[in-house]
C-alpha cells in the first residue's frame, strides 16, 4: 500500500500536461489543483484519526478508503474543468493520506515500541513507488494510450488490496480491546488475549496520549517535509538556473538525490535495531546541517554533494520521530492523524514557499537554499525539545 501511495504521488508530474490540456487550464489553473490536493491531504489525516479511534477493525476503514480512491482514479481521464479535476485530486489526496494514517497507526498498534524497522521500511518503499510511477506512465504511452490511464492501473491494484484487507485480519483497536477485556474480567469471562498474541512492548492502551510529545513529533515531521518538498520539487530548477547545469546533469542529480534518500531509509530499517531511533535522529540531523553548508558554494560539485547530503540527513526523520513518539506515548488514531496533517502541511509550505520567494528580487534563485536552511534550523530546535 505504501508503494502504491508513492506511485499515485509520482504519477502526477508526468501526466500533468495531459490533465492541463484535458481540463483546458493554464499554468495558474493547474496550480490551483495542488491547493485542492493539499486541502484534501490535510483533511484526510485529520478526519481519519477520529474514525480510527471509534472503530474496532482498521481494515474496515481501509476498505472504505480504497473503494473511494479507486472511484476517483477511474474517473480521472474524464475531468473537463478545474472544479472536477480539483475534486478528483482532493479525493485521491484525502484517501492517500488517510490510508497512510491507517497503516502507520495499525503498525504502532501491532509492534508497539518495537516498530522502528517497520516505520523506516514503510517510508523507504514510498520512494520506490514514486520511482516506478514515470515508468508506468511511459508504458501506457508506448502502446499509444494516454498516460493518464495509469490511474486505471492503480485502481485495479486498489481492488486487489480491498480483497486482501477483507481476507486478512487486522490487529484490533487496543483501546476498544482493553475495554472489552475489562468488561470480560468483571463478568468472569475469558479475556481476548490480544496483547499476548500480537503485541510487542505495546504501551498501556488505557493511558492518556501525551499531546505535548505528539505536537513536538508532528513539528519534527512538518519541518522534515518542508525541507524534503523544497528539494524534491525545486532541485531540477535550482540546478539548471542557479548552478547553470545542463538538463541531463540536473536530471542525474535528481536521480542521485532520490536514490540516496530511499537507500538511507532502507538502511535505517536495520540501523534502528542497533542504535535506536533517538540516535538516528541526532545523527541524521547532524549530517543534514553539515551537508547544507556545501549548498552555498559557488562551485558545482559542492552544492550537488551538499543537496544529496541534506537528503541523506532528512530521509529518516519522519519514521524515527514517530518511533520515538511510540516510546513516549500511546499513539491513538487522532495522534497519528495530527502528525499526518502536519506532514501534509509541511509539503505545502516547502513547495509553495520556494515558489513565492523566487518572485522576490532580494531572494530570486536562492529561494530553495533559504527554505532548506530555515527548515533545518527549525528542525534542530524542535528535535532537541522532542528528545529532551
Amino acid at each position: 500500500l505504501t508503494v502504491l501511495f508513492g506511485v499515485v504521488n509520482g504519477v502526477t508530474g508526468p501526466v500533468l500536461p495531459e490533465l492541463e490540456a484535458q481540463a483546458d487550464l493554464d499554468s495558474a489553473g493547474i496550480g490551483d489543483v495542488f491547493l485542492y490536493r493539499g486541502v484534501g491531504s490535510m483533511a484526510g489525516g485529520f478526519a481519519i484519526g477520529f474514525i480510527l479511534d471509534a472503530v474496532r477493525d482498521p481494515h474496515a476503514v481501509l476498505v472504505a478508503l480504497l473503494v473511494l480512491k479507486a472511484a476517483a482514479e477511474l474517473t480521472m481521464p474524464f475531468s473537463s474543468d478545474l472544479e472536477s479535476l480539483g475534486f478528483q485530486f482532493c479525493i485521491i489526496a484525502f484517501c492517500g493520506n488517510a490510508i497512510a494514517t491507517v497503516i502507520l497507526t495499525a503498525v504502532s498498534w501491532t509492534y508497539g515500541e518495537m516498530m522502528g524497522p517497520q516505520m523506516n521500511v514503510l517510508n523507504a518503499v514510498f520512494g520506490v513507488g514514486a520511482s516506478v510511477a514515470p515508468l508506468l506512465v511511459a508504458a501506457f504511452r508506448d502502446v499509444s494510450a494516454r498516460g493518464v490511464f495509469a490511474y486505471w492501473a492503480i485502481a485495479c491494484v486498489d481492488m486487489v488490496f480491498i480483497v486482501a484487507a477483507v481476507a486478512i485480519p487486522a490487529t484490533t483497536n487496543p483501546r476498544l480491546a482493553a475495554k472489552e477485556d475489562s468488561r470480560s474480567e468483571a463478568s468472569g469471562l475469558p479475556v481476548s488475549g490480544n496483547n499476548a498474541s500480537g503485541y510487542v512492548e505495546l504501551r498501556d492502551a488505557t493511558q492518556e496520549v501525551n499531546w505535548l510529545a505528539v505536537s513536538l513529533c508532528g513539528a519534527c515531521v512538518l519541518f522534515a517535509c518542508v525541507i524534503d518538498s523544497a528539494v524534491t520539487f525545486w532541485l531540477f530548477t535550482y540546478s539548471t538556473q542557479q548552478l547553470e547545469m545542463s538538463a541531463e546533469a540536473a536530471g542525474s542529480m535528481n536521480t542521485a538525490f532520490f536514490l540516496t534518500f530511499t537507500a538511507t531509509r532502507f538502511l535505517c530499517g536495520w540501523l534502528v535495531t542497533v542504535v535506536g531511533a533517538a540516535c538516528i535522529l541526532k545523527g541524521s540531523l547532524a549530517v543534514a546541517l553539515i551537508a547544507s553548508l556545501g549548498i552555498v558554494s559557488p562551485h558545482h560539485v559542492l552544492p550537488c554533494l551538499g543537496m544529496i547530503g541534506v537528503g541523506l540527513g532528512v530521509a529518516p526523520i519522519a519514521a524515527n520521530a514517530t518511533t520515538v513518539l511510540g516510546q513516549k506515548s500511546f499513539i491513538s488514531g487522532r495522534a497519528q492523524g495530527c502528525v499526518r496533517v502536519l506532514a501534509a502541511f509541511g509539503v505545502m509550505i516547502g513547495a509553495s514557499g520556494v515558489g513565492f520567494l523566487q518572485n522576490l528580487d532580494s531572494v530570486g534563485d536562492g529561494a530553495m537554499p533559504l527554505v532548506v536552511f530555515i527548515g533545518l534550523v527549525a528542525e534542530t530546535i524542535v528535535t532537541i525539545a522532542f528528545l529532551w
